[in-house]
């Protein structure tokens, strides 16, 4: 009967071969019948498992009856004792399996997992909250509940961040959403009232992150504007309410500044509007066309100097201090007079005496210093155009000019005070008047001194 007890044993063996124990489980371990005696199989058994490296002891079946019990009773007796052990093999295997299937299946889980459609790490088969998670350049985060966020903001230590589908944290990227453009830059933080560069562009994300998109935005006493694709209107003009605008190369719209193209001057007001018709800017009045371009301009309210008596030959010495009293100087004629410096070149100083009757005079380079002394600066504009002249009118800066064969004088020089369409105002110091020319007498008697002119 030991033949049955090795079959069993082998189909055990077999059992749990098919569930990965390996033959090393019962390694010199025995199995003892009540014979005591023990078998050292050499053979392979049936079930394809090495018996060869497995001690098996016998399981013998006791009789404690005499000899003198028939062979019959000692047949039925071993079959008896053969089940018992048959059925205690088979449970001690059927237990020893289901531990071993127990303890597969409670490995314990590391990294991420999929859960009812959701996403979790697990850290030794624990799910971890409130947990950040890097792979692969991304980053990813996992909730109070442990659930990995997805298309989901996150806001912490005063920054916001999103983490897309799929969980990954937005970085370096834009994000459109509810017809706004959020963007996120490389450390995953939300640009809050910030500005944004790329594409040659500039860009603003305004409080709560959106992109600005036809909207006005100020700031440091200047007005922006972004347009409808978001980006910063930029030496641009812009129209609405029946008004139009204009930004510069920094983006600030203008305002109470003067706008030159087209060889035309333009002006927008305090409310950043182009203006047109009759307007002012300080003492400094306007008239513009129905496109905003400037045809007039007077500076009104100068006070026309005489040189006479006392200068008779100082006209220029006369238009040099009208210029600097319009600019705020507080200086006389006379004072102007005894400062300048005499040479006998009129490129470096006055020729003769201003107080004389006789020929004597100074070209624009021989009394520029005393502009630059008094206002710090001076400006040469010998030969230059009229829109150059134009421009410094609309600034409130006089320009004298040196005319030739005026006023019975060969040379004489006058303050230029505004401009019209067709004409030039200016103050005469030998009237003491305010008097008007026309452009073409202008050049005329301009170019027979060289185009002398001189402002700041």
């Amino acid at each position: 009967m030991i033949l049955g007890k090795k079959i069993l044993l082998t189909a055990s063996m077999a059992v749990l071969a098919s569930i990965g124990l390996t033959s090393s489980v019962f390694a010199d371990s025995n199995i003892t019948g009540e014979s005591g005696n023990s078998i050292v199989p050499t053979s392979t058994s049936e079930s394809g498992v090495d018996s060869g490296s497995i001690k098996i002891q016998e399981i013998q079946a006791s009789s404690s009856s005499s000899n003198s019990l028939s062979e019959q009773n000692d047949s039925n007796s071993e079959k008896a004792t053969s089940q018992d052990t048959k059925s205690s093999n088979a449970d001690s295997t059927n237990i020893d399996a289901k531990n071993v299937i127990t303890s597969v299946a409670a490995t314990p889980k590391n990294g991420v997992v999929e859960e009812n459609a959701s996403y979790y790490y697990q850290v030794d088969g624990v799910n971890q909250t409130n947990y950040f998670y890097s792979e692969n350049n991304n980053v990813y985060y996992f909730g109070n509940d442990g659930k990995r966020f997805e298309n989901q903001y996150y806001t912490n230590w005063g920054n916001t961040y999103y983490f897309g589908t799929g969980g990954a944290r937005y970085s370096n990227q834009f994000l459109s959403q509810n017809s706004n453009v959020y963007y996120f830059d490389a450390s995953g933080v939300r640009y809050n009232d910030k500005f944004y560069s790329n594409w040659g562009n500039v860009y603003y994300f305004g409080n709560g992150g959106a992109r600005y998109t036809n909207q006005f935005y100020t700031n440091w006493g200047n007005v922006y504007y972004f347009g409808s694709d978001g980006v910063r209107y930029t030496n641009q003009f812009y129209s609405n309410w029946g008004n139009t605008y204009y930004f510069g190369g920094d983006g600030a719209r203008y305002t109470n500044q003067f706008y030159q193209n087209w060889r035309h001057n333009y002006f927008f007001g305090d409310d950043g509007s182009l203006q047109k018709g009759f307007f002012n800017d300080g003492r400094t009045k306007f008239l513009a066309d129905g496109n905003g371009v400037i045809y007039a301009a007077a500076n009104d309210d100068t006070v026309a100097l005489s040189q006479l008596p006392n200068l008779p030959t100082g006209c220029e010495i006369v238009a040099i201090t009208m210029l600097l009293q319009y600019a705020g100087v507080n200086v006389s004629k006379e004072q102007i007079a005894n400062e300048i410096p005499h040479s006998s070149n009129p490129n470096s100083g006055f020729v003769g005496n201003p107080y004389a009757t006789a020929s004597a005079w100074v070209l624009a380079s021989g009394i520029a210093s005393e502009l630059s002394k008094y206002l710090g600066t001076s400006q040469l504009m010998n030969g230059a155009s009229m829109f150059d002249i134009q421009t410094k009118l609309n600034q409130g800066h006089l320009v004298a000019v040196w005319m030739g064969d005026m006023n019975g004088f060969s040379e004489h020089c006058v303050t230029l005070t505004g401009y019209g369409a067709d004409y030039l105002q200016y103050n005469n110091p030998w009237t003491g008047q305010k008097e008007t020319m026309s452009y073409g007498t202008f050049y005329s008697r301009w170019g027979k001194i060289w185009n002398n002119a001189l402002s700041f």
